[in-house]
């Protein structure tokens, strides 16, 4: 069999891995299971990979320290649809294991409809987190465990205790992932405090790009993936992030209802908003009634008051 290629654009060719003998053949290594494939960094060390789209599911462990007394590593997950721009030698320092699967192994099995619903297995880019010594320690040894098993001569038991073997390495993986979700903090500030900061800068003009702040945008203010930044926000809010950013929008809008003469019109695009008739509908989902009808309950504010600060904007949900 030959690899299909797909142009993706004037400049790059996808080498399509839509089964598990294909992604052994381009990686050069021997088919030991239809439908799993487990392969040492070690192993891979005369491969040039070349961009490629995934049409099966994937964990990949390396580590990123050589120091044997402070090991760390990075767990990267890869799901059907994702492509990888990457072209070149596998850097000869690095160590680990690849783990590819096609979601055929898992037809029939619990896991098999949980597979869509785990966040690090994103339909739209990898999904990356670091991991410590004991955690480093950990994932090896269960893609040995993995390894050793496919090594064996197949029989009516294989394919049933790798599954296993599989399902409690994502359980595992799911810990880590939760734990980096609970703790992590970019740049050595809390995740609450600098998305917080991003929405005040933007909904106030300061770095405003003069749209709506979505899901992707913040997320990659913050240098994280979407899913990763969703997570991070359910934990920290227990909103969706949508609906937070939304949220967040309401309360801006009420803010400038009550504490200037501004317009409808003129408060949606200052918000971001082309057309006025879509914040007020925003508005209404979350206030229950119009901006107008808002402003006409809080009329007396403007008289009373003086608009808050920037940290007293914030929804209390923390």
């Amino acid at each position: 069999m030959t690899f299909k290629y797909c142009a993706m654009d004037r400049k790059e060719i996808f080498v399509n891995l839509d089964n598990i003998p294909e992604c052994d053949r381009y990686l050069g290594v021997k088919n030991r299971h239809p439908l799993i494939s487990v392969i040492r960094f070690d192993d891979l060390r005369n491969v040039h990979i070349k961009p490629r789209r995934f049409g099966v599911y994937g964990i990949v462990y390396n580590t990123i320290s050589g120091n044997d007394n402070d090991t760390e590593g990075r767990l990267t997950f890869i799901s059907p649809g994702q492509t990888d721009m990457y072209s070149g030698s596998i850097c000869p320092t690095t160590k680990g294991w690849v783990m590819l699967f096609h979601s055929d192994l898992m037809n029939n099995t619990m896991i098999s409809y949980r597979l869509s619903e785990y966040s690090f297995f994103s339909n739209s880019s990898h999904v990356t987190i670091n991991l410590d010594a004991h955690e480093c320690d950990t994932i090896a040894k269960y893609m040995e465990h993995i390894d050793k098993e496919l090594a064996h001569p197949a029989d009516s038991f294989t394919t049933n205790i790798v599954i296993s073997m599989i399902a409690v390495l994502i359980c595992t993986s799911l810990r880590f992932y939760a734990h980096k979700c609970s703790h992590d903090s970019d740049h050595k500030m809390d995740f609450k405090v600098r998305f917080n900061k991003l929405l005040n800068d933007h909904l106030s003009g300061v770095n405003s790009n003069g749209k709506i702040p979505t899901v992707s945008w913040c997320a990659k203010q913050l240098s994280l993936s979407a899913n990763y930044f969703g997570d991070l926000v359910k934990r920290h809010t227990g909103y969706s992030a949508q609906e937070y950013i939304q949220r967040r929008i309401v309360n801006e809008m009420k803010i400038l209802l009550r504490y200037n003469q501004l317009t409808i019109s003129e408060i949606a695009y200052r918000l971001g908003f082309k057309y006025p008739h879509h914040l007020t509908r925003m508005f209404r989902k979350y206030e229950g009634c119009s901006p107008n009808v808002y402003r006409s309950l809080h009329i007396n504010d403007t008289t009373k008051k003086t608009a808050p600060k920037n940290k007293d904007r914030e929804l209390a949900i923390y």
